[in-house]
């Protein structure tokens, strides 16, 4: 079982807005074992919220349906021990919180006062086991976290935890030998060898001499007498050359300076950063419309959370009337109500917003666990 949430008050509270419906007056009433401060019905049932204290001063504080503890409460103990969260025809069902007086605590899902389903209990050494529980007892996959935050994961079985591995055989231990007799050592020194000769020196080489051939001198060249030249004309002036108008000077343009050795050797600059992509805005989810099913009548689906958005509740002449809260119209059809995993808890019909026909509560193995059948708002004596 995985938390059984959809208790008949829970069912009427968050979903169908069902608020003690016969509840109509304020009361104490005395008994043999205790006092009783709250709402009854016309019968003078407890019916509503209100508080039974026993005479040995333990007390319960929280919501009744016909004289039983039904819906979000708290009991204490004269012990000190606490109980907080749901009860189902006065046992502790749904989800709840124990506390013991030595420091324990338990946090989970509870069934006809037993822990049961999904819970976490912590003892007061710091130990803490995560996990399936059933009967009381831990039963399915869980998670052992000792005080020294070793762990011990597996399946419990009926309180019992898993198979431990087993131990590691003791490792063997080193003999003893005795100590060999004393023995005497004669220390023997070895001559080191005597160095080897030093190698004969190379000859000298023999010493090479060079001849240089002698050269025939040149013989003496005879002069010749000179030639009597006649002498040449002077040469005829050039023209006087024309003078081309001189242009407006150009200012050259100077070469760039060659880089710098540190311009060379510099790294190449990275490149700038792609900008980050806009972020998508998220689509708002759309809220459970009727009908959705194509159904023979109005069905409307949606988890608790839905309803609460989708629907408000209207007491009129003490009966709980559902309306649309976006239109204002009573709601007619039915309520097929969801867990957040899609599993189903419950349904029921209402006619002109008031509860009219079979009103079915499931567990989460898809077991029925109540039935009620509802008369224009009203269950029948």
């Amino acid at each position: 079982m995985k938390g059984l949430y959809f208790a008949h008050v829970s069912l009427a509270a968050m979903v169908l807005f069902l608020s003690s419906c016969n509840s109509s007056k304020q009361a104490t009433v005395d008994f043999s074992d205790g006092r009783y401060e709250g709402m009854v019905d016309r019968s003078g049932r407890k019916h509503g919220m209100g508080t039974y204290q026993w005479k040995d001063k333990s007390k319960y504080e929280g919501e009744f349906e016909k004289d039983s503890r039904h819906g979000r409460g708290r009991f204490t103990w004269t012990s000190g021990e606490i109980y907080e969260g749901e009860y189902l025809s006065g046992k502790r069902t749904g989800r709840g919180s124990y506390k013991w007086t030595n420091g324990s605590s338990y946090v989970g899902e509870f069934l006809n006062g037993k822990r049961h389903g999904e819970g976490t209990f912590v003892s007061p050494n710091g130990a803490r086991y995560q996990g399936s529980w059933s009967n009381d007892l831990q039963d399915g996959e869980g998670i052992l976290t000792r005080s020294d935050s070793t762990q011990l994961v597996g399946r419990w079985k009926a309180g019992k935890p898993p198979a431990l591995p087993e131990p590691l055989p003791e490792p063997s231990t080193v003999p003893v030998l005795p100590a060999p007799p004393d023995q005497k050592v004669v220390e023997v020194k070895i001559e080191p060898p005597p160095p080897p000769p030093p190698p004969d020196p190379a000859p000298a080489p023999p010493l090479v001499v060079e001849t240089i051939p002698t050269l025939p001198l040149p013989k003496p060249i005879t002069p010749t007498p000179p030639v009597a030249v006649e002498p040449l004309s002077p040469p005829a002036p050039p023209p006087f050359p024309e003078i081309p108008t001189p242009s407006p000077p150009i200012d050259p343009v100077p070469p760039p300076p060659p880089p710098s050795v540190a311009e060379v050797f510099a790294p190449l600059p990275e490149p700038p950063p792609a900008p980050p992509a806009p972020e998508p805005i998220p689509e708002p989810k759309p809220l459970p419309t009727a009908p959705a099913t194509g159904e023979d009548e109005v069905v409307w689906r949606g988890t608790t959370s839905q309803a609460e958005i989708y629907f408000e509740n209207q007491v009129i002449g003490g009966i709980d009337v559902v309306h649309i809260k976006k239109t204002g119209q009573a709601f007619t059809g039915k309520f097929v109500i969801l867990r957040d995993n899609g599993s189903l808890k419950g349904m029921a019909s209402l006619v002109n917003g008031k509860l009219h026909g079979e009103e079915v509560v499931y567990d989460n193995a898809g077991n029925v666990i109540e039935r009620n059948n509802w008369q224009n708002g009203r269950l029948p004596e």
